[in-house]
């Protein structure tokens, strides 16, 4: 989980999740209410998890499997990546362009 450069407290699961769904580039941190951002390689990292289900979604297409299963493995896979993204964001007090 991700940990507030400021005030150095630890967020939850829950915390980093409710405050990845804004349309800012910032989080705020809910301890210290201070703007965090991500850094660029959580960012790097972060980018390639929307990839994940559709290529996913294709192989399991291709393999010939049941359409339940297709359907089934795909949830799964979308619900992974909803749980794991808190633990891959890592902040900075800065904000870190991708180029």
């Amino acid at each position: 989980m991700p940990t507030c450069k400021s005030c150095g407290e630890k967020w939850s699961w829950k915390q980093t999740f409710k405050g990845s769904f804004t349309l800012e580039p910032s989080f705020q941190c809910p301890f210290c209410e201070k703007k965090q951002y991500q850094t660029k390689k959580s960012k790097r990292t972060c980018a390639i998890l929307p990839f994940v289900a559709p290529f996913t979604f294709a192989a399991l297409n291709f393999s010939s499997a049941p359409l339940f299963t297709v359907i089934g493995v795909g949830i799964g896979v979308i619900i992974l990546i909803f749980s794991i993204y808190p633990a891959l964001l890592d902040l900075s007090n800065q904000e870190e362009h991708l180029f």
